[in-house]
């Protein structure tokens, strides 16, 4: 029987590494997708601003359990408050009950990792933007920002003016993209799960449709790029290398 090699912390770092370098080579050659999703989702802001309200209003249910579950999704199994957890959970499931098998340990770090990415550049999206949340009223922009209604006001670092696009939705759908490593099942609840976190937040009007669309773009490409740095995962992404000029030598005489 095969005896597992023994777990030191140059080999845990090596692994963090690996998927690091794994996830980032593929995303690296794929950031114009995240790119174009801001580029293109603030165009269609700017020509529907009132369509993507109104569709808002219609989507909402008006109901007062319906809102106290999209405020539980929202604040306790949704962005860093599932993931964490999740990506630390299957790491040492990777140490211990799995009989140390390194599949679980990265495909732990590459749900914490992909997350991670997708936070941050929808972070930077946003804060460049600066497009009011729906339950910010028209009074409080009139009187911080004047009378101008307009559908952006970036770069700001003002919460209310972070809504495209939608961070919640956008980890969300990382984590639950990661998770897809682990097999082809996993598939239905990380698509369920992605779309409860959508919905629950623009349930509680602190995202429109756009905001959520654009939020799951940008998961979606992170979760696949990380996903496919996990060994023996279904999910498969080439990486591109840069391509090196090899020098040959001449064929002239000296």
């Amino acid at each position: 029987m095969h005896n597992p090699l023994p777990l030191t912390r140059r080999r845990l770092l090596r692994e963090v590494a690996v998927v690091w370098r794994g996830g980032w080579g593929r995303l690296r050659t794929r950031l114009w997708i995240i790119l174009l999703t801001g580029v293109m989702g603030s165009g269609l802001v700017w020509m529907g601003n009132d369509a993507d309200k109104a569709l808002l209003e219609k989507m909402r249910l008006d109901d007062d359990v319906a809102t106290q579950t999209a405020d539980f999704v929202s604040n306790y199994t949704s962005d860093l408050a599932l993931c964490v957890p999740l990506s630390l959970a299957l790491w040492f499931l990777g140490i211990g009950a799995t009989r140390n098998r390194s599949r679980w340990r990265r495909l732990g770090l590459a749900c914490l990792m992909s997350t991670s990415v997708a936070g941050l550049s929808i972070t930077l999206v946003k804060h460049l933007v600066g497009r009011p949340r729906p339950n910010v009223t028209e009074a409080y922009l009139e009187q911080h920002y004047g009378p101008t209604r307009q559908p952006f006001y970036g770069p700001t670092a003002n919460a209310k003016l972070h809504s495209f696009p939608s961070g919640h939705t956008g980890t969300s759908t990382a984590t639950g993209v990661s998770l897809m490593a682990a097999g082809p099942i996993m598939a239905v609840p990380g698509i369920a799960y992605a779309a409860t976190v959508g919905w629950s937040r623009m349930q509680l009007r602190k995202h429109h449709p756009l905001d959520v669309a654009g939020g799951a773009v940008i998961g979606v490409v992170c979760g696949l790029c990380f996903a496919s740095a996990v060994p023996g995962s279904v999910i498969r992404l080439r990486r591109h290398k840069r391509r090196q000029a090899k020098s040959q030598p001449s064929a002239g005489v000296s």
